[in-house]
């Protein structure tokens, strides 16, 4: 016997086993039966198509106009209402096939509300500006309470009910402080490297929707993680800070994704990495930082 056919043994061998340990998990059946998760669903339809046109009529009033973190908002309030949309459909096959659960119905429901949270955890950081917008704050405030509801029915992390931040701008010599240099110097290659990794990982609970998403949010912030060190060469301190905002905001979604679905170590590793270096960042402007785990 050649060293090929040992491989191909090998390989044959080895699949099966590592396919078995870390199959996708299947969502309980009682989730599906909690009636307090799908009239959340029934609510979030209509509450979450209502918030998106008031996000984008208070975010032509607001500081935001006209900024990249403007089309970002309205772009991820977009993607929650659509995949609310379809999650509860799903939800809803889910809940009505009776004893022969329907595998294909849960497992499209777990990638669409999946995206769902990325979004809404994005825009939830959104929602700790103070005086932001009144309705689409009020809006929010039920949206999340919903959110957290079927959150909790499936056994996943609450969002934050986030402390309000006043934000300020800060005057230019805070870009010239020695964190804040350090953290620059290795941003751009982290947030490459984290986009590179995330493209060829090898994800064991995902669906391919979920992951194209994935995918295009770290290509995201890495083309956010750019502009914001553009900014930082002109030395622009309201633009960084608004570029810095846009970057956590991405960054929030794809931290509670990457805590919730088990994937190949390497995006992990180079995610911590990138994750602490937008840490040291936040925690210089006064954002929230990300957390570590959302598992406590």
């Amino acid at each position: 016997m050649n060293f090929r056919h040992l491989l191909v043994i090998g390989v044959a061998i080895l699949c099966p086993m590592w396919a078995r340990a870390h199959a996708r998990p299947r969502i309980s059946m009682d989730a599906f039966r909690n009636t307090g998760a799908r009239a959340a669903l029934d609510r979030l339809e209509h509450s979450t198509d209502e918030f998106k046109g008031s996000l984008d009529k208070a975010l032509d009033h607001s500081v935001l106009n006209g900024t990249s973190l403007e089309d970002r908002l309205n772009q991820w309030a977009n993607l929650l209402e659509d995949e609310v949309d379809t999650a509860k459909k799903e939800y809803n096959r889910a809940a009505d096939s009776g004893k022969h659960a329907d595998g294909t119905a849960m497992e499209r429901f777990a990638d669409h509300w999946g995206n769902a949270m990325m979004a809404a955890t994005a825009i939830n950081r959104a929602m700790i500006r103070r005086g932001f917008a009144p309705t689409p704050e009020r809006q929010w405030t039920g949206i999340r309470t919903d959110l957290n509801m079927v959150a909790q029915a499936l056994g996943n992390p609450a969002l934050p009910d986030m402390t309000v931040v006043i934000f300020r701008a800060v005057p230019p010599s805070t870009l010239s402080s020695p964190n804040v240099k350090q953290v620059m110097e290795d941003l751009r290659n982290s947030s490459h490297a984290f986009e590179d990794k995330i493209e060829h990982a090898w994800f064991v609970a995902a669906g391919p929707k979920e992951r194209r998403v994935l995918q295009r949010w770290a290509d995201d912030l890495k083309s956010a993680t750019n502009r914001m060190l553009d900014e930082y060469k002109d030395n622009d301190a309201p633009e960084f800070q608004f570029r810095l905002e846009e970057c956590l905001m991405l960054a929030a979604g794809l931290n509670r994704a990457l805590l919730l679905t088990p994937m190949s170590t390497a995006p992990v590793m180079e995610w911590d990495q990138l994750r602490s270096r937008l840490n040291t960042l936040a925690g210089q402007f006064g954002y929230p930082i990300l957390p570590q785990t959302l598992r406590g």
